[in-house]
């Protein structure tokens, strides 16, 4: 789940009274647009994985597959303003998810998670209230090549 630091707590909090495990990863925007009205630039991003001992962890990867920060460029995908980098998605799928587990995305969008279960051989059951990200996740999955 990928989210900005206003909720951070809130997750951390629920793991913490429900006896869950919980780590937490960043994902650093290196082309984040400027911000103004005296902020910082929003260029990090936060991912949280909360599990329950025995969880499924693929011990068989490359180094680069269990970092827990991921310098990305923000991608650009018409008609959805927060698209999230397909690299990391897969890498994510690759660590906790076997081939042919079912992924549960409860916020779609443009359907990157749905892309990246499809690449990998997983089934994703994609949850997306706008009609219009609908449309752009079933564009994008149209395009792919089933291998």
């Amino acid at each position: 789940m990928v989210f900005s630091k206003t909720v951070i707590y809130i997750y951390i909090t629920f793991a913490k009274e429900n006896k869950f495990n919980w780590d937490l990863q960043f994902w650093h925007k290196t082309n984040a647009c400027p911000n103004h009205f005296n902020h910082l630039i929003v260029d990090t991003e936060y991912c949280i994985r909360i599990y329950t001992s025995g969880s499924y962890f693929n011990n068989e990867l490359t180094y680069r597959d269990y970092n827990k920060y991921f310098l990305e460029n923000v991608q650009s995908i018409d008609g959805h303003p927060t698209p999230k980098p397909l690299r990391i998605i897969k890498s994510q799928l690759n660590v906790f998810s076997k081939k042919n587990d079912i992924i549960l995305d409860c916020f779609l969008g443009s359907g990157t998670t749905a892309v990246a279960c499809k690449q990998l051989g997983r089934k994703c059951l994609g949850i997306e209230i706008s009609e219009e990200y609908c449309k752009i996740a079933r564009q994008r999955l149209a395009q792919e090549v089933l291998f």
